[in-house]
């Protein structure tokens, strides 16, 4: 906050809405028996979430020919952000989804559909999750499942949009990043306990307090 502004702010940390106690949350039972019934397919069940519409095909570029080197009886959920569902290509002729979609036509036989709840119920379920920057890799940690952050020029152009300089997940130590296709299987390694007590779950009212307190300060 202080580099985007330029100028010395207090700053306080209340936590981040996708971070939750797994003791306290149960994904809803449409995924849980969509996952119940897949896992008698494959062993291994791998979330792609989708963030940023010019971002999305770069990702897959990168991560469809590392599954590919990656051992394993593993099938792939892909998800897409809802916003990008209906979106038309450069050329305002077929739906990104569509697009993407033909990207995964190497892996079509390890392809799961799974329209059930949200990408956040799908990568706490998941044995690993796979993204440039979803929310829902923050889940998927807090789940202690494995994450690998995507990392492609897109993806670098797409953050300092926002004016950050690096993926937040692997910065924290909670995501590995690849640039390039490699065999990801020594990547998929549950997170340590450590490294998920990094991320809070939201506490709204911290944020009321230090408010408070801010305005208390002022005062004086």
């Amino acid at each position: 906050a202080e580099r985007a502004v330029e100028f010395q702010v207090p700053v306080e940390i209340i936590g981040n809405h996708a971070v939750i106690n797994p003791k306290d949350y149960t994904p809803p039972d449409s995924v849980i028996s969509k996952f119940n019934e897949v896992r008698k397919r494959f062993d291994e069940l791998f979330v792609y979430v989708g963030g940023d519409a010019n971002v999305v095909g770069a990702d897959l570029r990168v991560l469809v020919p590392s599954l590919l080197l990656t051992p394993g009886n593993w099938g792939l959920i892909p998800r897409y952000h809802p916003t990008n569902l209906d979106r038309l290509d450069s050329q305002g002729i077929r739906k990104l989804s569509e697009v993407w979609d033909k990207l995964l036509d190497p892996i079509r036989n390890r392809i799961v559909c799974c329209d059930n709840g949200f990408s956040d119920d799908i990568a706490f379920l998941a044995d690993a999750c796979f993204s440039a920057g979803s929310a829902s890799m923050s889940m998927a940690i807090s789940a202690g499942k494995p994450v690998v952050a995507i990392k492609t020029p897109e993806c670098m152009a797409w953050l300092r949009e926002s004016m950050v300089e690096e993926i937040p997940w692997v910065a924290l130590g909670a995501a590995t990043a690849i640039e390039k296709p490699q065999n990801l299987r020594s990547l998929l390694i549950p997170l340590p306990e450590e490294v998920r007590n990094k991320f809070l779950p939201l506490r709204p009212l911290k944020a009321v307090e230090f408010i408070e307190n801010f305005f208390l300060l002022v005062k004086q």
